[in-house]
């Protein structure tokens, strides 16, 4: 549930003592730019270090961020994030989205970076994570598409085969192995694919399943390792 509105910018729910912040891409102000890319990078990179991973060097220079469309951030109820101050550290979750179009024309979102901060992982933010996600999709489907009763189906891909990959099963609907075309192997998992109560396929969208994942699977490589 929705608590409070910061400065008419974000939208906070509560999540085990912190909250989730809510920035739209061309709402209330917010604009995704250089400099706020350049701080995400440094903190996310921050969240990774313990793996031994941070992002390419190339990740925030990719065509990829034409299509950005909001982000969630996880913060201290007494230190929020304003992208106005660049106060990266109070970032100790995030969630970047992106709505993609494949070369058919089928829409879908990306959730393209998840990271939290060691010392907050295991407390069941990422499940609340991805559902505040899941409640965003659904309210800009609806707001460029009225007629729409479900939100755009979503994915995401992972390279971490032995601890990111197991938590993500227990969130989305169904997941898949594919190495694409730069020979990584990841598991891509998909939300919004089946009904969360029986399971079954939702129709149009499970019939672009696969043209979701291979699409996914063939972005450029997000992570490299640490010298």
């Amino acid at each position: 549930m929705i608590i409070a509105t910061l400065e008419g910018l974000t939208e906070v729910r509560e999540t085990n003592g912190l909250v989730l912040q809510r920035f739209v891409n061309g709402e209330d102000g917010f604009q995704i730019t250089d400099e706020l890319k350049k701080g995400l990078e440094r903190r996310i990179n921050d969240f990774f270090a313990d793996k031994k991973k941070k992002l390419t060097d190339e990740f925030y220079s990719t065509p990829l961020w034409r299509d950005f469309a909001y982000m969630v951030t996880l913060v201290d109820p007494q230190n929020k994030f304003n992208p106005k101050l660049g106060n990266y550290d109070a970032i100790l979750g995030i969630l970047t989205a992106f709505r993609i179009r494949t070369e058919s024309g089928f829409e879908f979102m990306l959730y393209d970076t998840i990271g939290i901060n060691i010392n907050h992982r295991r407390n069941g933010h990422l499940r609340t994570i991805i559902g505040f996600a899941r409640d965003i999709d659904l309210y800009l489907t609806r707001k460029t598409e009225h007629s729409r009763q479900l939100a755009l189906p979503a994915g995401l891909r992972t390279s971490d085969l032995e601890e990111a990959h197991p938590r993500y099963c227990h969130v989305s609907d169904e997941w898949i192995s594919k190495s694409g075309v730069h020979e990584i192997d990841y598991w891509v998992h998909l939300f919004g694919f089946k009904d969360p109560t029986t399971a079954a396929p939702i129709q149009p969208y499970y019939a672009k399943k696969d043209e979701v994942v291979n699409h996914i699977a063939n972005l450029p490589p997000k992570f490299q390792k640490m010298q």
